[in-house]
């Protein structure tokens, strides 16, 4: 994925992440390794969504046999729910790491620029803020950053898209 993503850079390609959170058997820890690796792509736009399990799919049928599906209606694809009831992942936790998700990908690919000893540093802190629930804190203190990244992010978005409408073929 690095190397590809590395490669998609070097073509002056833009990059979107597509995630998924809340899978049978995973944790508020997995998902921070979801949201490294999504740091040092570094994607010009992230997309989460929480775990849905179909009918008749292998994890569908899977959540059915492990009896973790609750009676739960979700409407709306990029909603804040989870219909599954997880040992390893309270309705707390996910709800946490569904909204806070992005702004961590972006305060972690900060920090990753840090040169070693600073960036294991800062890691072992931002790694606490995520696992103790501690995003708002966080947030707060790299308000000014998190600001700026959005808005060179959306500049950036529209003069690649000015660059595609002058393309001829």
């Amino acid at each position: 994925i690095l190397k590809v993503a590395g490669m998609c850079k070097e073509l002056d390609l833009a990059i979107y992440t597509f995630n998924m959170i809340g899978l049978p058997y995973e944790s508020l820890k997995k998902s921070l390794e979801t949201v490294k690796l999504n740091a040092l792509i570094e994607p010009l736009g992230i997309q989460v969504s929480i775990f849905y399990p179909y009918p008749n799919t292998f994890l569908g049928e899977l959540c059915k046999k492990e009896g973790i599906i609750e009676d739960v209606i979700i409407s709306n694809y990029g909603e804040a729910k989870s219909m599954l009831k997880l040992k390893n992942y309270p309705k707390e936790h996910l709800i946490y790491a569904f909204g806070n998700f992005k702004d961590f990908v972006r305060i972690y690919s900060f920090v990753f620029k840090f040169p070693k000893v600073l960036r294991v540093f800062f890691e072992k802190i931002l790694d606490f803020f995520w696992l103790n629930l501690k995003g708002k804190i966080l947030k707060i203190f790299f308000l000014p950053y998190l600001v700026y990244k959005e808005i060179s992010l959306r500049i950036y978005a529209k003069n690649l898209r000015t660059k595609i409408k002058n393309v001829r073929f």
